[in-house]
């Protein structure tokens, strides 16, 4: 499949004319008005802009789900949100609580990350989640 006459963000953090060839979900060439066969089929993405996916790095929750909710349920709901809005991969980041509450945070963390969430065409990552802790009794953020 070739996507053709997008505004592409490339490498150097610029927007280009290009083309873009995709087979089996992966990008194999990008350029300038790539050659094609009448058979192939061809997407003219005039108007529209392509751009790598995002990588959230520090995320509670979204969705009506939060990483605390420590379920491979909340973990989806998570992903379904942020790939729908251009985020492909995610570090849920925990609050700070129990530990009770981090540990199963972390457990269905990581169910995710050994699984991709899908989503249509695409997927979600779950990367290594992050863990807030405060430990002072004499500064507790208030």
């Amino acid at each position: 499949m070739l996507l053709i006459h997008a505004k592409v963000l490339g490498e150097d953090f610029r927007f280009d004319r290009l083309d873009l060839e995709i087979e089996e979900g992966r990008i194999l060439r990008v350029g300038k008005d790539l050659p094609y066969a009448p058979e192939d089929t061809v997407i003219d993405c005039e108007g529209y802009t392509i751009v790598p996916g995002l990588v959230d790095i520090h995320i509670h929750g979204c969705a009506g789900s939060d990483t605390c909710d420590g379920t491979r349920e909340a973990m989806d709901a998570m992903g379904q949100y942020l790939l729908a809005h251009g985020v492909t991969s995610f570090c849920p980041t925990t609050m700070t609580v129990d530990v009770e509450t981090i540990d199963r945070a972390l457990e269905a963390a990581r169910a995710c990350a050994e699984v991709l969430l899908k989503g249509g065409a695409a997927h979600v990552s779950v990367l290594t989640a992050t863990i807030a802790v405060f430990g002072s009794k004499r500064k507790t953020g208030r």
